[in-house]
């Protein structure tokens, strides 16, 4: 008997005693709708609550579905190989060149292709072990071979050796965003939409180890302040309203362009601009939000000129203040998430 399942066959075969087996399969959306609509048999829902683990196999079985009718009219035809998962070509030919602030910043166009590297080592998952429920909880030993790796791509610069810590800092601070912001797609794509049901068990990303995934599922399914969490979470990001133009290019990038262009570091009414109106030629705001912070900075900046009578760089900075208030959580927005505090002059 087959059981379709997302990207996943499980069959279930009297002569082994009911051992539930699993190959993997490329799985259309039609098949899978018409799996969501079927009533699982109770030995498929007992074998999904139970401790017992997936073993993999190859071995063939019959076309016949879950009502013993025949299977996908897909069996038996030639299937067209996709492009596959997304490979970076980071340090494919070579230690790569790459030059860093004194702050531990990439501000050059390859740090595009940098980003796309950690971003597959987030998803390399015998490398870190999905399982980790929290970044901080990867102990040292494999924090360094991360760093390692890493630090093995790159050509070093003699002048980027003394803020190699920094570098090292703002890296790995990078990478450990990429492993939440995956870790959230995986569970937003499997998880979610089947809390309650065997299915959430099931992760359509073959790269992911089972085990792991298994143990996971079942801290999202147990831990309370975990639930507690992704609901306030969920309600904080409603609260968003203020998006930005800065696309897949870092803000770092964004200001540094700013400043080859302009001969001078954009100050925080500059940098606002930059990253919330259009590139068109009415530059535009963004959206409602980002055109009504920006018209309450520049009342705020009339003010204060019509009452000192010229308009400075400590003006524009006290207006913007003002305006959008003190930076908190260690960070500065507009900046990214990397970029703190002590980073940014007109905040010191």
């Amino acid at each position: 008997m087959r059981i379709h399942l997302s990207c996943f066959d499980f069959y279930y075969d009297s002569k082994r005693l009911g051992e539930l087996r699993k190959i993997h399969r490329r799985k259309t959306i039609r098949e899978v709708e018409v799996l969501r609509n079927k009533e699982f048999p109770t030995w498929f829902r007992n074998h999904m609550s139970s401790s017992e683990h997936f073993d993999s196999d190859n071995e063939k079985h019959s076309d016949t579905d879950i009502h013993g009718n025949g299977g996908s009219q897909n069996i038996g035809q030639t299937r067209r190989k996709g492009r596959g998962h997304d490979k970076p070509k980071w340090g494919k030919s070579g230690k790569e060149k790459i030059e860093f602030t004194k702050d531990g910043l990439c501000i050059v166009p390859k740090d595009a292709k940098l980003s796309r590297y950690l971003g597959s080592l987030a998803r390399t998952y015998n490398f870190l072990p999905f399982s980790h429920t929290d970044w901080r909880l990867y102990k040292d030993p494999i924090v360094e071979k991360i760093w390692k790796t890493i630090s093995d791509t790159i050509d070093w610069r003699p002048e980027d050796i003394p803020h190699i810590h920094k570098i090292r800092h703002t890296l790995l601070k990078r990478l450990a965003k990429r492993v939440r912001n995956n870790r959230a797609e995986l569970k937003r794509k499997y998880y979610t939409p089947n809390v309650g049901s065997p299915l959430r068990f099931m992760c359509g990303d073959d790269r992911v180890d089972s085990e792991q995934w298994r143990e996971i599922v079942n801290y999202w399914d147990s831990d309370s302040k975990n639930k507690n969490k992704v609901e306030k979470n969920v309600e904080n990001r409603k609260q968003l309203k203020m998006s930005h133009t800065g696309g897949t290019k870092s803000f770092v990038r964004h200001l540094a362009g700013f400043e080859q262009k302009h001969g001078h570091t954009p100050d925080p009414i500059e940098a606002f601009n930059l990253v919330h109106k259009r590139k068109d030629k009415h530059k535009s705001w963004i959206d409602d939000a980002s055109e009504q912070m920006g018209a309450k900075i520049s009342q705020e900046l009339t003010g204060l000129v019509a009452t000192h009578g010229e308009e400075t760089p400590k003006l524009r900075l006290q207006a913007y203040v003002t305006a959008r208030g003190f930076e908190t959580g260690g960070r500065v927005r507009g900046y990214g998430d990397v970029v703190t505090p002590d980073m940014v002059p007109w905040i010191t």
